[in-house]
């Protein structure tokens, strides 16, 4: 079960999480450090303070959980990071190592004092991390301001005579103009192949080919150079063609896109990862069927006309049914009794809207207003995300009573360990995309906000 656990989570941050979080930075204008100081920050920490309203934590002890987690996730997270993918740390990392250090000085302050925990501790605490927010915003704000402020003294010192005093003062500040843009904004880039349409990719309209290359491992790499950049009106309209029907390709580009297999990979792997995809095959459908996909290095950014439109339906009625469900807290026995009072009534909206995309979209191409199912692909990656974390939660409890631990030693051991399972396994993805910065900014950021 922890296995089946661990796969979930890894197929929801590779395929739906990840480009997920790189889309809503890029579209905000956050740089990598700061997105993953937000962003990944909060969407690691949300299925954590989930697990902290289960009953099974009704008595646990909370204080000891969320240290030992951000311990596990600086340790553990950190560690993989810089062993499997090294990298320059970003100027900004002290700040917050220091910021991190504040914080906890300010919590042991408040839990050593001779006095019983307050709701206003809990608002100072909230209020130190939206000091924290102010701190990083005003520090991109001042980096944007340094930036302009460079390019039009580069401006100005190339309108001046010429001389080598001149050439020498530009390229000092060119090179520092460089270093400070490097960060500046979050960009897309390339990182391996992409699954495409078996029906599109034999059409003779598909100016592109499939990319053979098939990783066989990871290990302790060298600092490459940037990859290339992702060009995003090409991938969206590579397939777009004014003589293609609309519905062209409907019903197999829906079962391709529904296969839990890449069919292509299957041609150039072995017997053992043949397997392996074959045990994820089941755990990926349902996936699949839940969670919508919205990725901009995909062909058509993930766009598959039919499944999408099943999505509009599947995603708010499973969501809200899992909800409730939880909320509602009754079981037949171990297994939990599903609630749809409250689900059913989604039909009402999600059906016509459904029919209303399915008529005007195309299928070689995404509609404009693609980008509303990164709503639903967010919602559904924190819901599985949440439940995948509280039932490691429950199996490292079972597994301490067996053994007969204490309800603390359980808490610091193996609670933190399943806690971090998600965040460790997040971080370590993004950087070995090529987002170092985002996987650093989400080690030491989301520290920082579960001590709020």
């Amino acid at each position: 079960m922890i296995l089946a656990l661990m796969v979930i989570i890894s197929s929801v941050v590779d395929s739906h999480f990840s480009p997920m979080l790189k889309i809503i930075a890029m579209k905000m204008g956050m740089s990598q450090y700061i997105a993953g100081t937000t962003l990944v920050a909060l969407g690691n920490t949300l299925p954590e303070a989930l697990a902290y309203m289960m009953p099974v934590r009704s008595e646990a002890p909370m204080y000891s959980i969320s240290i030992s987690n951000s311990l596990t996730l600086i340790l553990v997270g950190g560690g993989m990071v810089w062993y499997l993918k090294p990298f320059k740390m970003n100027p900004h990392t002290m700040r917050d190592l220091l910021y991190l250090i504040l914080s906890c000085e300010v919590l042991t302050f408040l839990l050593l004092r001779p006095k019983t925990i307050t709701p206003r501790d809990g608002i100072y605490l909230i209020i130190l991390y939206v000091l924290y927010l102010i701190l990083i915003f005003t520090d991109l704000i001042g980096l944007r301001l340094t930036i302009n402020s460079l390019r039009r003294q580069i401006d100005e010192a190339y309108q001046m005579s010429a001389s080598e005093e001149r050439n020498d003062q530009i390229g000092k500040m060119e090179n520092t103009l460089k270093e400070l843009e490097k960060d500046h904004r979050i960009r897309i880039h390339q990182h391996g192949n992409r699954r495409r349409s078996v029906p599109w990719r034999s059409s003779s309209e598909n100016p592109l080919k499939a990319s053979r290359r098939i990783s066989l491992g990871f290990a302790t790499s060298y600092p490459k150079g940037p990859k290339p950049e992702v060009d995003f009106e090409a991938t969206r309209t590579v397939l777009y063609s004014r003589s293609n029907s609309r519905n062209r390709f409907l019903f197999s580009d829906f079962l391709e896109n529904l296969m839990p297999i890449d069919l292509e990979q299957w041609e150039f792997v072995g017997y053992l990862r043949r397997l392996l995809m074959i045990l994820k095959s089941p755990l990926k459908l349902i996936c699949t069927l839940f969670l919508p996909i919205v990725d901009y290095e995909i062909y058509r950014h993930g766009w598959c006309k039919l499944l999408n439109c099943i999505q509009i339906i599947t995603t708010p009625l499973i969501g809200i049914t899992l909800i409730h469900s939880i909320m509602s807290n009754e079981f037949t026995g171990f297994v939990i009794i599903p609630q749809f009072a409250y689900a059913q009534w989604s039909l009402c909206m999600t059906v016509p809207l459904a029919i209303i995309v399915f008529v005007h979209s195309r299928t070689d191409i995404p509609p404009v207003y693609h980008s509303m199912f990164l709503g639903l692909n967010a919602g559904g990656c924190l819901l599985i995300l949440g439940i995948c974390a509280a039932e490691l939660e429950i199996l490292c409890c079972i597994a301490g009573l067996i053994v007969y631990l204490s309800e603390g030693f359980v808490a610091v051991t193996f609670r933190s360990m399943a806690g971090s399972i998600d965040d460790t396994i997040v971080v370590v993805s993004l950087a070995l995309e090529g987002y170092e910065q985002l996987a650093l900014g989400a080690i030491l950021g989301a520290p920082i906000f579960s001590k709020s």
